[in-house]
Order: structure tokens, then C-alpha cells, then sequence
């Protein structure tokens, strides 16, 4: 064997060895380092800060929002985006805390753990079910889905994942590939191994303010003098800019793609299977999954479709009316064996406070005592819930 194949062999049990030791090294880590299951930082807080409201969220010790000190098995499980993690509410005033109270009121004792998770869909909600559906042994899983953005998620995560040197596929296969080492990650970056110090508050709403105004400035985005005033103040959610630049149809035009051969319709299998997955856990430990439809403000009144109309969005005036969403998502209840429990009739009816932030747009206190109402009512109807 000449010289130069002896260092092209050597090149490559080098390589080999490499990944060898790499992927033992994975292993141990893997088995070294618990699967926490946290969905935060335990025993942290996150502060909101707009003139719209000024509160924290609290962190529990098990990494989900709430005060709970132990876990029982046979409770209720609420799974969703900001809607559910209740973006901007005191702790006391998020939907989750008020339908226990509600349900404690009539004499059922059942906790509610919020696995609320903002900027979540139905792919990450699957992955929270299979970390406590099994582990707590619920008697049921509410998955809140909210009608608005969470299709829209997926039809735009389903875009991106097509193409293959993305940078969050390329992350996404390193996870798979090396699990181990992505724990051992994770607990560097946000659990502090070794160190049992309380976290630092973090402000969910610091950077507002720049962020605001480089959108406006590098997008050449035309706001209105208030929502402008208020973008330079801070208080309007940068995410809200940018996702009116990109795509001003958002949503709203996802409903008419969906039942036609689209990527809208693409979008609507995935998530059924998602949803089929859940139930089937849920129904193997003896527990029922409910589908609830989150509505955002755009579906309800057109107070609130007109306060996302000043950032941009092109909100068709029948939108106040449409059931469009809520047929889709009940097809995908019932396709799935799920309860479906729907929201529209009664927001749209509802006279009083409002049931949303004006500027931000999430649940204000009042539309989180309506989720509970409309919530319970669904529960206490069943018979097995006792």
C-alpha cells in the first residue's frame, strides 16, 4: 500500500473514531441527565410591561406556569399558546386558574395545570402531551387551539421545513442525532446544572421599543399616528409589525385555500393527525381530550378587527360572521373522537368589558373569565367528570 492510501485510510478511521467517540459521549449524556420536562426555567418569573398592564408570570417548580408545589394524577391538563399561557394576566386572572376556581365552586376539587407555551402549535403541543399525558394520568387534556394563528403557524413552519439547509431543519437534526448532547445544551443554557439559585426575573417586553421601530424603519411600514406613539413608548409587540409585513392576509385567507388541493389543506391533515395522536394517549390511560376554539379578536367584533387592521392586516368585513373556522376545527373533533368545544357564539354575544387588549391583543381579564365559563360548562357536562 503506497503512502497517500495509507493517509486517505488513516484520514477516515480518524473521522470514524471521531464520531464513534462523539456518539458514545451522546449516549452517556443522555442517560446521565434526566428528561426534566420543563417548558420554563423553574421557579422564575416573567414580567410584562406595557401601559396596558404590568405583571408577572409565575413559574412553577415543575417548569410550567403556576404556584403548584406537587403534581396529582386525575386532574385537567390545558395545553395552547399565549392564549392559554395568558400573556399580560396576573397569575390569578389566567383562564386556566379561573375555570379551577370555577369548577372548585361547584364542588369538584380538580386541579387545572396550565401547560400554556406562547408562540406554540399544534407540533409542539403534541410534544408537551407526551411529556405529561403518561405521567399525570389525566382525566382530560384541553388542547386550546386558537383559530387564527395556529393554522397559520404551520402553514408557514411546513414552508420552511421544505427547505432542507434551513438553519431550524439542520437544528432539528442535530436534536435527532444527538439527544444527549442537546440535554446536556439545555441544561447549560437555561437550568444552571449545579447551581440552585432562583433565576433572575425576566422582562418578556424589554426590547419592545427598538425592535418596534427597526421594523417599521427597515420594512418601510405606514402605521397610524396612535399605534406609531405607541410603538416609540414600547408598548406594541414587535411580533404584531412583522407578521403584518409578511403576510397581511394572514389567516383569513386560510380558510378559503383550506378545503381546495393547497398547502392549506396539507395544513389540516397534519394537524389532525396531531390531535388524533393526543387523544389516542389520552384515551389509553383512561382520559378525553376536548378541542377548544380560541378565538382571536378578529372573528369577534369589529372593535378588535379594526385595531389589527391599524398594523396592517387586510381583514375581509365578514369575518366578524364567518363559522368557517369553527366547522373546520369541529370536522377535525370529530374525525379525531374528540369533544369539541366551540367559542364564537357566546364572544361575539358577550356585552360588557373588553375581551381583549386593545393594542396587544391578547385575552384581557374579562375574555379570560369568559374562556372559563364557556370551559366548565363543557366539563361539568360530562359524566365522568365527577
Amino acid at each position: 500500500m503506497n503512502q497517500k492510501n495509507i493517509v486517505i485510510k488513516n484520514f477516515f478511521l480518524s473521522i470514524l473514531l471521531t464520531v464513534i467517540i462523539i456518539k458514545v459521549t451522546d449516549i452517556v449524556l443522555f442517560n446521565y441527565f434526566p428528561d426534566q420536562g420543563y417548558l420554563f426555567s423553574p421557579q422564575s418569573k416573567a414580567l410584562y410591561k406595557t401601559k396596558e398592564f404590568d405583571d408577572a408570570a409565575s413559574i412553577n417548580r415543575f417548569g410550567f406556569r403556576g404556584y403548584e408545589t406537587e403534581l396529582t394524577e386525575g386532574q385537567i391538563l390545558v395545553i395552547g399558546d399565549s392564549f392559554t399561557f395568558g400573556w399580560g394576566l396576573k397569575d390569578e386572572d389566567v383562564w386556566a386558574r379561573l375555570l379551577e376556581n370555577k369548577l372548585k365552586s361547584t364542588g369538584l376539587d380538580l386541579k387545572v395545570y396550565n401547560l400554556g407555551v406562547p408562540g406554540t402549535d399544534s407540533d409542539f403541543h403534541l410534544e408537551v402531551a407526551k411529556k405529561y399525558v403518561k405521567k399525570l394520568k389525566p382525566k382530560f387534556v384541553v388542547i386550546s387551539v386558537l383559530i387564527d394563528d395556529d393554522f397559520q403557524q404551520v402553514l408557514e413552519r411546513q414552508s420552511l421545513e421544505k427547505n432542507l439547509y434551513n438553519q431550524v431543519k439542520t437544528a432539528l437534526h442535530l436534536r435527532i442525532l444527538f439527544p444527549g448532547l442537546y440535554k446536556f445544551y439545555l441544561q447549560a443554557r437555561d437550568f444552571k446544572v449545579g447551581n440552585t439559585e432562583k433565576p433572575e426575573a425576566l422582562l418578556a417586553t424589554k426590547n419592545w421599543r427598538e425592535e418596534s421601530l427597526k421594523l417599521v424603519r427597515d420594512k418601510k411600514v405606514f402605521l397610524p399616528d396612535d399605534i406609531l406613539v405607541n410603538v416609540t413608548e414600547g408598548n406594541i409587540n414587535p411580533a404584531l409589525i412583522s407578521l403584518a409585513s409578511k403576510y397581511p392576509n394572514r389567516a383569513h385567507q386560510f380558510w378559503d385555500d383550506a378545503e381546495k388541493d393547497s398547502p392549506a389543506s396539507n395544513v389540516l391533515v397534519e394537524m389532525t393527525k396531531k390531535f388524533f395522536d393526543i387523544g389516542s394517549m389520552t384515551q389509553e390511560i383512561g382520559g378525553k381530550l376536548i378541542i377548544f376554539s380560541m378565538p382571536s379578536g378578529t372573528y369577534v367584533n369589529s372593535e378588535a378587527t379594526n385595531n389589527y387592521r391599524k398594523y396592517g392586516f387586510k381583514i375581509p368585513e365578514d369575518s366578524i360572521v364567518t363559522y368557517k373556522p369553527e366547522i373546520l376545527l369541529e370536522k377535525m373533533a370529530k374525525n379525531t373522537g374528540s369533544i369539541f368545544v366551540s367559542s364564537l357564539s357566546e364572544f361575539r354575544g358577550h356585552k360588557g368589558a373588553e375581551l381583549f387588549f386593545p393594542l396587544d391583543g391578547h385575552l384581557s381579564s374579562e375574555g379570560s373569565v369568559l374562556v372559563a365559563n364557556i370551559i366548565s360548562k363543557a366539563l361539568l357536562n360530562q359524566a365522568d367528570i365527577h
